[in-house]
């Protein structure tokens, strides 16, 4: 019957419309991703039909989010590496400003862990030496982070004197947690 052959022709039709369109929406979400992962901004969404753009769009906010995600660890990771290396040789301007907050932010983390480094030098310094005896790093800020390290040693140590002093005179003997480096004031 006309109905049924219309039928079975329509669905024919139908189907390979539906692999057409679902083909033309892959190569679509490709082409947004291929952008997106660039960290290029576009309006190269050239598509008319709805379906096709809304793909593009999906391909280019997953390549997008990819680019960030991997420029954020990269800057994170370089950031911290330069900042504990002390090496800041890197034009700012060379990143771009999405990422510059990130990188910075991460660099002053490794310069946080660089200067607890040598103050923790200089702190252990004054619990074996009587006297200061100045640095000679090759950088200004290393020798006043060791130097600040040394003071607040200076400080502990004579605190730790009173202490030690007290436990003596009462017969305990107890190094504090996390003095272990300033036995001999107990010997």
């Amino acid at each position: 019957s006309y109905a049924s052959l219309y039928e079975e022709q329509y669905d024919i039709g139908f189907e390979k419309g539906q692999e057409k369109l679902n083909s033309e929406k892959e190569v679509a979400n490709q082409k947004g991703y291929d952008i997106g992962i660039t960290g290029k901004k576009t309006d190269d969404n050239v598509y008319n039909n709805e379906v096709l753009k809304e793909a593009f769009v999906l391909g280019y906010n997953e390549g997008l989010s990819k680019y960030k995600k991997e420029k954020t660890e990269e800057y994170t990771k370089l950031g911290f590496k330069n900042g504990k290396s002390d090496i800041d040789n890197l034009d700012i301007n060379t990143i771009d400003e999405e990422f510059r907050s990130v990188y910075n932010d991460n660099f002053d983390k490794g310069q946080e862990e660089l200067s607890n480094e040598y103050k923790e030098k200089g702190y252990k310094f004054a619990f074996t030496q009587s006297e200061y005896k100045s640095t000679n790093y090759k950088k200004e800020k290393y020798n006043n982070w060791y130097k600040e390290g040394y003071e607040k040693g200076i400080n502990d140590l004579e605190e730790l004197k009173e202490t030690a002093y007290n436990d003596g005179y009462e017969d305990k003997y107890e190094i504090p947690k996390g003095m272990e480096h300033a036995e001999n004031i107990y010997s």
